[in-house]
């Protein structure tokens, strides 16, 4: 199974920093910004490190981009049956805590 990872404010500060360690532990990254440009900016510098990273639109006090952004994380990454259900009623169990913190 494909390990993925949603980081909120990614495109600086600790959320950049926490994207690139999880890229560097395999996963690919869906690095969230409060606009798409700043996303994708974010995404292609992580991917010029040779890492897997996605940019995504997410305000996450704008509704619509919460919902958006569900979808696109379900039609991608988590479900391929005919019906679209929210991110929000995923199962739990299907996330867990990552230790990114570099070694030292």
């Amino acid at each position: 199974m494909e390990k993925v990872a949603l980081i909120t404010g990614a495109s600086k500060g600790l959320g950049f920093e926490t994207a690139y360690q999880l890229g560097v532990k395999g996963y690919t990254v869906i690095v969230a910004a409060r606009t798409q440009q700043k996303s994708n900016e974010t995404a292609e510098k992580l991917k010029s490190k040779g890492l897997h990273a996605v940019g995504m639109q997410l305000d996450v006090v704008n509704d619509n981009d919460v919902d958006n952004l569900s979808k696109s994380i379900n039609e991608h990454f988590v479900y391929s049956g005919e019906t679209d259900p929210s991110f929000r009623e995923i199962d739990p169990s299907l996330f867990e805590v990552v230790d990114c913190l570099p070694d030292g």
